[in-house]
């Protein structure tokens, strides 16, 4: 009788070609992997805080809407005030954005490191930060909302890219401070100056880090790239995750 089997080189020759296959493709799966993590995490927190803003603006025609996206020191709210409006704001409007930890205002400083190269103390003294999980960090403040996507269980912002794990949605049109019920909070509707420019232009300003004053910077065009390809990072997109 014959017997059939491998010899012991095409046996090592097999595993040596998959080996460099799976060399070439794992990389790529895990990168394609990691990206549709940020895709279906901004997609979600997109819709979850639009039908929040809907239900705010439906339900409020009141200064406690406006003071909860505008929030400034110049309206004269003491810390105390400051503090118990987030929190009475977020759990009345907010209850679609499903968060694990409010940290009132100016108390997020006390634990979050080397955030200066992304936000500045101003803006996490005066308002509320809001912890989805520990690494998906929220911050509403002046009609946009910031997210910054943590690699790290620490709240350290080191390595916080704009564009890469740091992203900026907008939240109404116009600014409410003369006439609230004509700018009510709708949705998240992109502010104009973001969206008036074709994928391909956001893509090539998120790349270049372009900035024009009262239109828009790094973050908002990379942000805004990433919406109007449908909530997908486009295909010249330049960071890879």
């Amino acid at each position: 009788m014959k017997k059939f089997g491998f010899t012991l080189a095409e046996v090592l020759i097999t595993l040596g070609v998959i080996g460099v296959v799976a060399a070439i493709t794992i990389p790529g799966i895990i990168k394609n992997y990691r990206k549709h993590v940020v895709e279906v995490k901004l997609a979600k927190l997109y819709s979850d805080f639009t039908k929040s803003f809907e239900y705010g603006a439906l339900n409020n025609d009141g200064e406690e809407w406006y003071h909860f996206l505008y929030y400034n020191s110049s309206d004269n709210m003491s810390g105390a005030e400051t503090n118990q409006l987030y929190e009475n704001l977020y759990n009345k409007y907010m209850s679609h954005v499903r968060v694990g930890k409010i940290y009132k205002a100016g108390k997020f400083t006390k634990v979050a490191k080397n955030y200066e190269n992304v936000t500045s103390s101003w803006s996490l003294n005066w308002h509320g930060v809001y912890e989805v999980d520990k690494r998906t960090i929220i911050l509403i403040c002046n009609n946009v909302i910031y997210i910054y996507l943590l690699d790290n269980d620490n709240y350290d912002f080191t390595n916080i890219i704009a564009g890469k794990n740091y992203f900026k949605f907008g939240t109404i049109y116009g600014h409410p401070s003369d006439n609230f019920k004509a700018y009510r909070p709708h949705n998240m509707s992109p502010l104009p100056s973001w969206a008036e420019y074709s994928t391909e232009t956001l893509v090539n300003y998120c790349r270049d880090g372009y900035s024009q004053s009262w239109v828009g910077s790094k973050v908002d065009f990379c942000t805004q790239a990433f919406i109007q390809n449908g909530f997908k990072f486009p295909k010249d997109y330049p960071y890879n995750f």
